[in-house]
């Protein structure tokens, strides 16, 4: 009964981000299901796997990189999307182009700084970790005062896309050149991986550690085509404390039996 409420919650949220034009918020959280349900319960078929993977590659991805800003009846049109998906030459090649635009940013970034834009000594991600306090004590939150990479690169690069609400995201790597250049990238890029990989392994056994792992993970792999002020507030309020509050009602419930058979 749970894993399949737990299932449908995550089709329902699935359906309704496609619909608003949102591809990763669709889909990670259902391939993180998948892979905790390999872990914890038994491997999906890779026949389901592979085909439901072409299909989103194929067809839902390209589909809504054409669609996302479609408004009115028309997101109601099986006619217009249809229009749409035959109008693509090639859907995966359309798919892998739009996400190879990732690293356009980091070219983008390493030509404007420092440029036009000093190194700014690693102040992102000090801001990022300052998102982690609710807006309660400022009219504007200190991270939104400071400045946001993402905003700074389409305004820098494309003013007239920035105006109509345009962003080409940014990247991990583009934020750590943004912080120390040349010389502070590998240790960063080795840093990050090294923690992730150590976390990884420390989750591994546990089917509380793992599920903490899963929804880390869906917020934590968007950090390559974000920076680190949009990803620190999900990764810690969605799954670390999440996972907190599992492990101290664990261990209350376990010292009420020990006390109540002693």
């Amino acid at each position: 009964g749970a894993r399949l409420a737990s299932g449908l919650v995550l089709l329902a949220n699935a359906g309704i981000q496609l619909f608003l034009g949102s591809r990763y918020y669709a889909i990670m959280p259902l391939v993180l299901y998948a892979w905790l349900w390999k872990e914890m319960v038994r491997p999906l078929p890779w026949v389901l796997v592979g085909g439901v993977g072409l299909a989103v590659v194929g067809v839902v991805f390209p589909v809504l990189a054409m669609t996302r800003n479609v408004t009115g009846d028309d997101r109601f049109s099986w006619e217009r999307f249809s229009q749409v998906y035959t109008g693509i030459d090639n859907p995966f090649a359309a798919t892998v182009s739009e996400v190879g635009g990732t690293l356009m940013v980091v070219a983008w970034t390493m030509e404007l700084v420092p440029a036009a834009r000093d190194f700014d000594a690693g102040l992102t991600y000090y801001y990022g970790l300052l998102t982690l306090m609710p807006n309660f004590a400022w009219d504007l939150h200190p991270s939104i005062a400071y400045g946001s990479p993402t905003v700074w690169l389409v305004n820098a690069v494309d003013p007239l896309f920035a105006g109509r609400g345009g962003s080409f995201g940014f990247s991990f790597i583009a934020e750590a050149y943004l912080a120390f250049g040349w010389i502070g990238l590998p240790w960063i890029m080795a840093g990050i991986g090294f923690f992730y990989a150590a976390f990884v392994r420390w989750a591994k056994g546990s089917p509380a550690r793992l599920a903490m792992l899963a929804s880390f993970a869906s917020f934590f792999t968007f950090f390559v085509r974000e920076e680190t002020a949009l990803v620190f507030r999900p990764l810690i309020w969605y799954s670390v404390l999440p996972y907190l509050a599992v492990f101290v009602i664990h261990e209350m419930r376990r010292s009420y039996l020990v006390r109540s058979t002693a």
